[in-house]
């Protein structure tokens, strides 16, 4: 088959399964002409999945995850009648629906099988719609669920060591960009990234968005109503964020393994074949499985011999990738600073007006911070960038300044300074070389862009260690 294209002449399509071709001829859905029409549509899904309701293995629990401004209802699955002592893997399980519709239930069946298999704790966020919230209010609301869990370990006797994320569609393109925000502040860490046909760009520049102009299901003009509602003015202004929008990032260097999976016959089909490609290049390990006649959804909707066998393949991987490991990994918890910042809501900062004010602000950092004695001053001393195992990072100066970092964030936290690098309000950092301090605010920046505390740097000649290039100690208090 074959579609005219002005620009590109004919364009051919890959054939369709035939058990697929047979279904999606009867489940097209127009896209909604107006807002109420969207609503309409998303009411029809609100109902819950009760065959995960009265499954007599699994106990659901419903919460609350606290996110930037607001509650964010939440569902927790777990088997039912108690658990082995061991510890358990979870996964943060994000729903499709182009980020305008779904609920926490949609597509869940994917993973909740774990829960009886591998004694899994799984996490489904209702995370907020399109055109309600733009921007990064979704991407920042999972995130928030992924933090939860991380404080979470100890109440589900959750490893550490096998913390997953997952999602479908919309969903998986969240996942994608929570996995980015995760490894950019420096945690939670996760072990890995399932993404089933994530939806990941929102510039359709590729074959496949061009051969699905015009189908059925779910195609290309779907995705681009979507991403207009998810992005808003972003589009015109040039702003779209690659948290938002992964299949834009450039770097995916440090990330976990990850499982794309698509259908030959739908269209981001090649977007995931990119961003696939593009871990690769950065190094890190993915499968990816791109299924001849499948369309958007296929093996989630649609009851077939290849979907089945997509379902089989992708669930193999799972439990493979969350068996228990044998080397544990100390989790590194950070929240994001916006909501951490709200812990210690009794220091206020400031700027002195005008262009010094811009100055120091560009910085990472303010003028001054006004401290009410009404607690405990807690004081670290100087802390130098060691890793875990206590060798001084030597491979580049930012590593070793990121290194730096986390062992602050460390004294903090056993200084009982929960909120860590967020709950300190100042920090003096000694250079041997002070040209260096540019690079230092740059990771500082990337590392935690909202809090702006009080810095002092003061170069000296030489640190305790030889190799040394930076010491950093942070003052915090603890309010009454």
């Amino acid at each position: 088959m074959a579609i005219n294209d002005t620009d590109m002449g004919p364009i051919r399509l890959p054939p369709y399964d035939p058990e697929i071709l047979a279904i999606e001829d009867t489940q097209h859905r127009p896209i909604p002409s107006s807002l109420d029409e969207l609503l309409e549509l998303r009411k029809e899904e609100l109902q819950r999945d009760d065959s995960i309701y009265n499954d007599p293995e699994i106990d659901i629990q419903d919460i609350n995850v606290s996110g930037l401004d607001c509650e964010i209802p939440a569902i927790v699955l777990t088997r039912k009648g108690g658990t082995t002592s061991e510890p358990r893997p979870s996964i943060l399980f994000l729903h499709g629906g182009g980020r305008v519709m779904g609920n926490v239930y949609v597509g869940l069946a994917a993973v909740s099988e774990l829960v009886k298999d591998l004694d899994a704790v799984i996490i489904s966020p209702g995370y907020r719609l399109s055109p309600d919230v733009h921007g990064m209010v979704s991407v920042e609301d999972c995130y928030a669920s992924l933090v939860w869990m991380s404080q979470n370990l100890a109440t589900y006797n959750i490893d550490p060591a096998r913390l997953m994320i997952a999602g479908v569609s919309a969903g998986a393109g969240i996942a994608a960009g929570v996995t980015l925000l995760a490894r950019d502040r420096k945690g939670p860490r996760l072990c890995a990234q399932l993404l089933a046909c994530p939806m990941l760009d929102d510039r359709f520049d590729n074959l496949s968005s061009r051969q699905f102009e015009k189908g059925r299901g779910f195609y290309t003009p779907w995705g681009r109503y979507a991403w207009k509602l998810v992005l808003g003015d972003d589009i015109e202004r040039g702003t779209v964020s690659h948290y938002v929008a992964p299949g834009r990032a450039q770097d995916l260097s440090d990330l976990p393994p990850a499982y794309i999976d698509a259908g030959s016959g739908e269209p981001f089909r090649d977007e995931d074949i990119a961003y696939a490609t593009k871990l690769w290049e950065c190094g890190v390990q993915a499968d990816l499985h791109v299924w001849g006649g499948g369309c958007h959804g296929f093996d989630l909707f649609y009851p077939t011999e290849i979907g089945a066998e997509a379902i089989k393949t992708r669930y193999a991987w799972l439990k493979r990738t969350l068996r228990e490991r044998k080397e544990p990994i100390i989790p590194f918890i950070v929240l994001p600073s916006t909501t951490l910042s709200s812990t210690t809501p009794l220091v206020t900062y400031a700027q002195v007006p005008g262009p010094l004010g811009d100055l120091f602000q560009s910085f990472g950092s303010s003028h001054v911070a006004k401290v009410p004695l009404s607690g405990s001053l807690v004081v670290t001393s100087g802390q130098p960038g060691f890793d875990r195992d206590g060798q001084l990072v030597t491979e580049c100066l930012e590593k070793e300044f990121e290194a730096c970092l986390d062992c602050v964030e460390a004294a903090l936290v056993a200084g009982s300074v929960k909120a860590g690098l967020v709950g300190a309000h100042k920090f003096t950092a000694y250079f041997v070389d002070i040209r260096h301090e540019p690079l230092m605010q740059e990771v500082w920046r990337k590392r935690l862009p909202e809090h702006r505390p009080t810095w002092v740097s003061i170069g000296v000649s030489q640190l305790a260690m030889p190799g040394m290039h930076i010491e950093i100690s942070a003052e915090a208090v603890l309010f009454k």
